[in-house]
């Protein structure tokens, strides 16, 4: 059997069982389903990586902002308010 170069997305082993699979091993049915299905798995790993990739560079590209300044609060009056005049009841 001849070595084949390995990429990043595709192991060793999924290459051997496809190979396995397409020598006649089962019939072609299920050979192409299996194919389909290891072709499915192999989109959803690089978009995850990707989606990886994406989140490991916000990480590193800027730290996170300080929050914002406490507000100042309004110094208490010392006094206490005059009560309110009594006024008559409108009629």
């Amino acid at each position: 059997m001849a070595t084949k170069t390995v990429s990043k997305v595709a192991p060793l082993a999924d290459r051997v069982v496809i190979r396995a699979l397409e020598d006649g091993a089962r019939p072609a049915e299920e050979v192409r389903r299996l194919h389909d299905e290891v072709e499915r798995l192999r989109g959803e790993t690089l978009k995850l990586r990707e989606r990886l990739d994406r989140l490991e560079s916000r990480l590193t590209a800027a730290p996170p902002p300080s929050p914002p300044p406490p507000k100042a609060k309004r110094a208490r009056p010392v006094t206490r308010r005059r009560p309110r005049t009594l006024r008559p009841p409108r009629r």
